[in-house]
This record gives structure tokens, sequence and C-alpha cells, in this order.
């Protein structure tokens, strides 16, 4: 788990479906309880936001510490409160082409980690992965069974309050959940994970701030046949919305990932495996497609993990375009170089539906992060990101009046300094530069400087 909530929001409106969906989170949060467990440019046009288009800073900003857990204790949890406050400075708050508008913005993020099963799992989790890989059966499934975690239960919460110094209609409340539970047994893994965030950020399509619901819903299980034979389903729904003013396309994108794996001596794990999903897009044509694709997991102790997927994409689609054929793939890698210094990669290629109506667009991206830490107290991060996005037409009556770009490229460097004040206090300076440029469109460039005290308990 990471120590900063998810930036994955935003004052309820008169929306009645908003009103639903706050009530929803609290719901889950009383459940939990009573059981005893646990989104512009004003002048932009049409371009795919980043992986975490936010003006507040991603967590990925700040190296990703463990904290032991205090012996504070509700019911069969262990909880572990925090709290985030600082403040950051922005050129660009609505990733405006033209006449950029700059503001101070304040945070302060109160929230807690509640964990009930089995803690010390947890904190060798978090050693071991570093979350490059999710606390899921997918993990562990294929290690011998003695080296999984026991029945484990997590809930991390915490709203996000953002005050605007000079532009205050920007102020926002925000919502951040994860519940994440594993119930491992004699050779049969199931695991279950649920987000739910809403958010006020900046959505390049709408040339504005928006409010956006994120709910992402994972049911997944893992089975051992054998020493060496393994298989995993995933179940997945994704659910995106947006405020109903603002003429968004939402979306559901609902799946099954199957897996069947071979453990090829100690440390390689083969796999294949095969996606069927269907996208419902209440506004426009749906979309179905299948995805045919092999894995290679290669694990050398602790000191390196490297994951890769790779797989052809084939879409149909209801709006009466031809279908597609798309290389995927997924990759992870991250590597302890020394004691002190940590280097992670991802990379990606993927298609996703766009903000905007008519088109999808296929980004290819990487990421390179380094995190190292200067004695007892003192952590330095550097993280770049590089992708580029093609876009494809899905609906040519919905996209007649909407221009359509060939390549967007996105850029974007974070570097973070973070100081251990004390067992509970620490606080973090980052710098964050991110740019979109595009032969067709003037693009974008934003800067973001801020400091963040956190008092974890």
């Amino acid at each position: 788990m990471e120590i900063e909530s998810g930036e994955y929001v935003n004052k309820l409106s008169n929306n009645p479906a908003q009103c639903r969906t706050g009530s929803l989170v609290t719901s889950l949060l009383a459940a939990a309880a009573f059981l005893g467990l646990p989104a512009c440019a004003q002048d932009a046009t049409p371009t795919p936001a980043p992986p975490a288009v936010t003006n507040q800073p991603a967590a990925a900003l700040i190296p990703k510490l463990s904290y032991p857990f205090p012996d504070l204790r509700f019911g069969p949890f262990d909880i572990q409160p925090r709290v985030t406050a600082g403040f950051t400075y922005d050129d660009n708050i609505l990733l405006s082409s033209h006449n950029p508008e700059s503001d101070l913005i304040w945070s302060l993020r109160p929230a807690f980690l509640a964990v009930a099963g089995d803690r010390l799992a947890i904190e060798d989790y978090r050693r071991t992965y570093h979350d490059v890989v999710g606390f899921s059966p997918d993990t562990f499934i294929i290690t011998p069974p003695e080296n999984w975690p026991g029945q484990t239960l997590m809930v991390d919460y915490g709203p996000g309050f953002n005050w605007f110094a000079e532009h205050g209609r920007n102020d926002s409340v925000d919502e951040f959940l994860t519940v994440n539970a594993l119930w491992p047994m004699h050779k049969l893994i199931l695991g279950f994970r649920q987000d739910y965030t809403l958010q006020n950020t900046t959505v390049v399509e709408a040339g504005r701030r928006t409010l956006e619901q994120i709910i992402p819903t994972v049911l997944s299980a893992g089975y051992q046949f054998s020493d060496k034979t393994t298989a995993e389903i995933n179940l997945t729904r994704t659910s995106v919305a947006y405020e109903a003013r603002q003429n968004l396309a939402d979306f559901t994108d609902w799946n099954m990932e199957n897996w069947l794996n071979y453990q090829y001596g100690a440390r390689l794990n083969l796999g294949m495996g095969a996606t069927l999903g269907k996208l419902v897009l209440p506004s426009q044509p749906g979309q179905v497609y299948e995805t045919p694709e092999i894995r290679a997991r290669y694990r050398y102790g602790t000191r390196l993990l490297l994951d890769g997927s790779l797989g052809e994409q084939m879409r149909q689609y209801d709006g009466g375009v031809p279908g597609s054929a798309t290389p995927v793939l997924n990759l992870t890698a991250h590597y302890i170089a020394s004691e002190n210094t940590t280097l992670h990669l991802t990379g990606f290629r993927r298609e996703a539906p766009s903000g905007a109506f008519g088109y999808d667009y296929i980004s290819t991206g990487l990421t390179l992060g380094l995190e190292h830490q200067f004695g007892d107290r003192y952590f330095a991060g550097l993280e770049t990101t590089y992708y580029y996005s093609d876009y494809l037409e899905t609906s040519p009556t919905l996209l007649s009046t909407r221009p359509i770009h060939e390549v967007d490229n996105f850029i974007e460097i974070r570097p973070s300094f973070e100081v251990r004040f004390s067992q509970h206090l620490a606080g973090t300076i980052y710098y964050l530069f991110r740019t979109v440029q595009s032969r067709q469109w003037d693009g974008w460039a934003d800067q973001q400087l801020g400091v963040r005290l956190t008092w974890t308990y």
C-alpha cells in the first residue's frame, strides 16, 4: 500500500447520480466498520490526458516508504492514521495552450489505512514488492504456498480538501477509497479490489476542470494445479463518469482475463492468456474486443522482478467503422541496485476511449524511476514518463463536429526530495514538469512546485 492514498472527488453537485455516488461511499465505509472488516485547457483541442491528469501532486512523486503499523486497534483492525498538508504552485491549472492561469493551491488530506488479518504479510509485501505488483492472487499464485500471506483485508480512505488562492471556483473536496482483500486456501487464492475516486480534475478534452468519477472493481482467483502449473482469472468492471453538464463521454468497461501459467525453472514463469471485453458507451456506439497474449515473469529473489506481456487486440465497433487489430503490451521491472538505490520501469501500449465523442486513442509509453536513500533520513526520487497517442475513429457521425489529430506526444519529469524528521513526520518538496506536443495543434506545458508534510501515527 502507498503511504499517500492513491491519486484517483470534488464537491457533489445537484446531480442526483452524483449524490447517490457519495452515499455509496458512505455506505461502504459504514458497512466495513459494522462488520469489523475493513479530473483543462480553456482553448485546447482534444488530446488524451496523461495517466494522472490532476493539479495535485501524484503519490508517485513521493518515494514509497514503509511505516510499521502502530499498536492502534479497532476490533480486528490495525489502524494507521495519517495527515498530509501542504501547498502547490501551478503555472497552468487548466492545461491551456494559450493564456495559462496560475494559482497557489493549498491542500489537506486526512486518511487512514486499516488492516485486518495478516498484518505482517502487508509489511513484508511493502518491503518486497514496493507496490510494483499488486496485492492480488496473480502475484502470489506462482510462488510456493508456504510463501502465501494469510487472509487479509485492507481499507485505505481519505478525503482531499483543496483551496485555490486566486480561482476559488476550483475549490474541491475529493474522495479516494481502496478496499483490497486476499483469501488464500489450500491450492486456491481469491482476491477482491474495489477503488473509488471522485475528483475535480482537469480533463483536456473538456477544455476545463470537471468532476470525474472512476470506479474499478476486480474479482480474481488463482489456482495451483501442481508445483509447475497454475491458472488465473480476473473479472473487471471499470466505470468512468463525468459531471452531466460537461458533455463528456461516460463509459463502462467489462472484461474477463484468463491465464494458464507454467513454472519453467525456479525463477521464470511463462503464461498464455486471453481477454474478452465489452465497452458500453451510453451516448455512442459500443465496442467489443478480444486479446490473446503471452506473458513472462522473472524473479531473482527480491533483487530483480520482471513482468511483461505481449498480445494483439482485435476490436469491433458498432458505429459502422471497420474493426481494428492493435499490438498491446504491458511491462513492469523493479531492480534493487544497492542497499539504498532502486530502479523501476513500466511500459505499455493500449487502446482506450476518449473523454470526447467519436474516437479512441492508442497510447504507447514508458516510465523510468529512480529512488535513492541518503543516510537514515533523506530520500530522493526522479521519475520520467514519455508516451504518444494515435487517434482512431470509432463513430464518423459523432466525430464530424470535432477535429482529429494523428499523434500527440506527452512528456513528464518529476523529481522529489523527502526528509524523515522523526518516526512519524516526513516532509517532501517536489517539482513537476509536463507537456503535450503535437504537429496539428499548439499543445500545452505545465509546471508545479510543491511542499508536503505527512504525519503518520
